[in-house]
């Protein structure tokens, strides 16, 4: 994790033209993002491709994170909620429950501690069957490791209504895991 220092000069440098610090910043947020996207619609294709697409606005607007002054990593994703947000709205077709079954990438390096793959798959279709704003909020907070006030600034939210939401996506989360139809039911968006 680099300093909030060193993100702000990396951003400066960065808002200037240099290519080599945005490229820095790119490297060092890469796998979160993309983990970020990943849990949240579950299909490696499309979390690349909406990866780029975030790192690309994140490009395109620097001079507005420059301006915020915001962090680098707050700022980024909060682009990649909205990038998955219009993913969603354009979609054309539902998937089905098997299309969105994820395979497991060792190389993710994620940090669940899971006996199987068929676990994590389970647990990734019932985070997937959540509302948006609790799949936001599990996703920041254990996917990501952001603490309760980083996710805040995200979800631009105070940080006990955060806690909130994690308490109640946690306990969503459970029934869902519970309920013996729960992971048969279509997927929400």
């Amino acid at each position: 994790m680099i300093s909030e220092a060193q993100e702000h000069f990396l951003v400066e440098k960065a808002h200037q033209g240099d290519k080599n610090a945005y490229g820095d910043l790119y490297e060092h947020y890469l796998d979160d993002v993309y983990r970020y996207v990943y849990f949240r619609i579950g299909n490696h294709q499309d979390a690349e491709d909406l990866t780029e697409t975030v790192f690309i606005k994140a490009w395109q607007s620097l001079a507005r994170c420059y301006a915020e002054k915001a962090l680098f990593r707050r700022w980024v994703f909060r682009i990649a909620g909205n990038a998955v947000i219009d993913h969603y709205r354009t979609a054309k077709q539902a998937l089905s429950i098997e299309e969105t079954t994820p395979v497991i990438d060792e190389t993710m390096n994620l940090e669940l501690n899971m006996d199987t793959t068929e676990e994590v798959s389970r647990l990734l279709t019932a985070v997937r069957q959540l509302s948006a704003v609790h799949q936001h909020v599990l996703v920041l907070r254990f996917a990501n490791g952001l603490n309760t006030e980083e996710a805040a600034r995200v979800l631009d939210r105070s940080p006990g209504a955060v806690r909130v939401l994690q308490h109640r996506a946690l306990k969503a989360l459970q029934e869902v895991m519970l309920s013996p139809e729960g992971l048969t039911e279509g997927l929400t968006e």
